[in-house]
């Protein structure tokens, strides 16, 4: 019989050798992640985003180096994890829940392939198999969640400071003026960070550990929550911290209002109009429209793979007409509903929905206080998932979406919440 969580974890004397190696290497990955406009000369640029089949860079040997320096992080992640010991069950109940998606992605990439999506595959299976092995060893997903909160709030106020000195490095100009991003690569980004940082903070705030701290913590989260302009992770976040203890309730309206929003928007304009919010959604309409006209027919049962296709040309959409000021291109469709759908077509569509909805209905071990907060974070996905693509393309937004469903898968293996619950 195997061990309980708890007699699988190493002493206090074990886990101060280990945290060198172990966590700090964590803590390092994370850095880099989050920070990526100063580290895209390690990665390049969207490592972990399997859709838009394009690169960027025009040096190929810059592009073969950052992918290689990708696989080599995260075999290094890999390699850590299994430095400890752990329950291969945990493991194997882990990937169930994935194994689904990376098959069908693995079918549409045997028709609609080129040599730099395959690249990206690989680095997005490789991401996921590690994150399984690493939140499936006894206490890692804990520790994972105060490695990410360390250097988000780190990050965030050293942003602040930048800021109060009038350092550049904290703004970034979109061609017509400079926005506060903070230390990260726009205020998109900016704004999902602050959010479950700000999360994170009251929901310790409330549990009353070391309250002061996570009272600064609060405030430096939600100051630059407020300077992200964002209000998608403003309402978000209202919601994740209303959701506290009604999680299923809450987490299974707005799965429908994302899932549905882009399909009978007229019903809802009215509202966004009651609001005073543009009733295009800053062009998001156009976007679903856009994208749904060229998901037809056989497209809309299969889509269309991931590589870039020529004769659809879905990932760019050039908004001149509706922008006629300043013409930009945008890569994908700001839902990652219709994302999916475009994608990998209704099959696809009704295999992301299963994870969804497996990870919201999960059981929270009953006095497991982290519970609340992986629970919390995951209804900032199933939100922002009715205006943005999380899942699909930005490398710590993806990671942590996977560590999140693969804890949550967790939740419902009796043993391990008891397990859980016995700490």
């Amino acid at each position: 019989m195997s061990k309980s969580f708890a007699s699988t974890l190493p002493s206090t004397s074990e886990r101060r050798k280990r945290v060198a190696w172990g966590e700090y290497a964590v803590i390092c990955f994370l850095i880099v992640l989050i920070t990526q406009p100063y580290s895209k000369f390690i990665f390049g640029n969207n490592w972990i985003e399997v859709g838009r089949g394009e690169i960027v860079d025009t040096d190929y040997r810059t592009v073969m180096i950052s992918r290689i320096s990708t696989i080599i992080v995260i075999l290094g992640l890999v390699l850590v994890s299994a430095a400890a010991r752990t329950d291969t069950r945990r493991i194997s109940r882990a990937l169930k829940i994935w194994l689904p998606f990376l098959c069908y992605i693995t079918f549409t990439l045997l028709w609609r392939h080129d040599f730099q999506t395959i690249f990206r595959y690989v680095n997005f299976v490789a991401v996921i198999v590690a994150v399984v092995i690493y939140v499936s060893l006894p206490g890692r997903g804990d520790r994972f969640l105060h490695s990410y909160f360390v250097v988000t709030i780190g990050m965030l106020t050293f942003s602040l400071l930048l800021m109060v000195v009038g350092s550049k490095l904290v703004y970034f100009y979109n061609g017509y003026d400079f926005q506060y991003t903070a230390l990260t690569e726009q205020k998109g980004l900016l704004a999902f960070y602050a959010s479950t940082t700000t999360i994170y903070s009251f929901i310790k705030y409330t549990q009353k550990q070391n309250k002061y701290f996570y009272l600064f913590c609060l405030v430096v989260s939600l100051i630059n929550l407020i300077l992200s302009t964002t209000v998608t992770y403003y309402f978000a976040t209202l919601v994740a911290i209303f959701a506290i203890g009604r999680f299923k309730l809450v987490g299974y309206a707005f799965l429908f209002l994302a899932v549905t929003l882009p399909f009978f928007f007229e019903v809802f304009s009215s509202f966004f109009q009651l609001i005073g919010k543009d009733v295009t959604l800053t062009g998001r309409v156009y976007l679903w429209r856009y994208t749904l006209e060229h998901s037809q027919g056989f497209w809309a049962i299969f889509g269309h793979g991931t590589a870039y296709v020529s004769e659809t040309p879905g990932w760019k959409y050039m908004m001149q007409q509706y922008f006629p000021t300043g013409a930009f291109a945008i890569p994908h469709s700001h839902n990652l509903w219709v994302e999916t759908i475009y994608k990998y077509g209704i099959i696809g569509f009704f295999i992301l929905l299963y994870i969804f909805v497996r990870a919201a209905s999960a059981r929270r071990p009953k006095g497991y206080k982290n519970g609340v907060i992986f629970k919390s974070f995951f209804i900032v996905y199933i939100v922002s998932s009715a205006a943005n693509v999380l899942f699909y393309q930005t490398a710590m937004q993806g990671i942590l979406f996977m560590v999140l469903v693969t804890q949550l898968s967790l939740f419902s293996s009796e043993r391990f919440r008891r397990d859980l619950e016995s700490v």
